[in-house]
């Protein structure tokens, strides 16, 4: 893609290091009992407690799950997008024990396209150019999360094209007219994806560093 920078920032292991020999020493090792004496009993009396009341709390009859409502996105004509986000547990239960915090997203597209077929993370950002995207891709049995690559669709062109692997990454984004970052943050390292352009130009150009 023009205009596309990606920089890696690796975190250095040397704290790791540390707080494994403080767990590994005596003295480390008779605070975690200590602590466990302590947690264990306030957090079964913390459950006993939340049971108790969800228990005794009243329940509506006429309770019925919300259903997501598609979002559309605002693509040029004649093209028509819009997505919705679905409980990873109706996908299968590796993908409810993988996306355990986030939900999964499902595209519409028209004219239809074999590219939004299937499933997508809820990272979605619109832009006038296109559609930043996060495909999430199983295994034929649907029981192991083999990658997550993120893609730009552009809208002239229809086409995506796929940035990087993203899987096992927390992923964020912020935007300015003309300097445009995302940012993905693991255990070990964080990846900044950068775009940037003139004022005067609709072309992209690279971040030079």
């Amino acid at each position: 893609m023009e205009g596309l920078t990606i920089s890696r920032k690796v975190y250095p292991t040397k704290g790791k290091d540390k707080i494994g020999d403080f767990f590994s020493s005596a003295f480390g090792i008779l605070l975690i009992v200590a602590a466990c004496v302590v947690v264990i009993p306030l957090g079964l009396a913390l459950w006993l407690i939340m049971s108790i009341y969800n228990f005794l709390k009243p329940h509506s009859e006429n309770q019925k799950p919300t259903e997501e409502k598609w979002n559309v996105v605002e693509a040029p004509f004649p093209l028509e997008i819009s997505y919705k986000y679905i409980d990873a547990a109706t996908v299968s239960a590796a993908a409810s024990g993988y996306f355990d915090s986030q939900p999964l997203t499902v595209f519409q597209v028209a004219p239809e396209t074999t590219f939004f077929a299937g499933y997508f993370s809820d990272f979605v950002v619109e832009r006038t150019d296109g559609l930043f995207v996060q495909k999430v891709c199983f295994n034929a049995t649907m029981e192991e999360v083999l990658s997550m690559p993120l893609y730009f669709f552009e809208y002239e062109t229809m086409t995506a094209e796929e940035i990087a692997d993203l899987k096992d990454y927390e992923i964020d984004s912020k935007g300015k007219p003309h300097d445009f970052i995302i940012t993905a943050t693991s255990e070990q390292d964080e990846i900044q994806i950068r775009l940037t352009r003139p004022e005067s130009s609709g072309a992209w150009r690279h971040c030079k560093k």
